[in-house]
């Protein structure tokens, strides 16, 4: 489904975000694990077109 315009939260593992972040860096998927995603943190991108722009990776500042 679409979401166009519209703000969109995920929430997930760590792993899952690993693979998205992979995919928005055009990194090779079995470089995920260079990747830290700590538990509970935030990673916020915004996509559009089918090109993603990361805005925040990994924050902990609210824990």
């Amino acid at each position: 489904q679409r979401h166009e315009d519209d703000t969109v939260v995920v929430v997930t593992h760590n792993f899952p975000i690993q693979a998205i972040l992979c995919k928005a860096l055009g990194m090779p998927l079995n470089n995920f694990r260079q990747l830290r995603v700590d538990l509970g943190s935030i990673t916020q991108m915004d996509v559009r077109d089918s090109v993603f722009t990361m805005l925040s990776m990994n924050e902990t500042w609210h824990l």
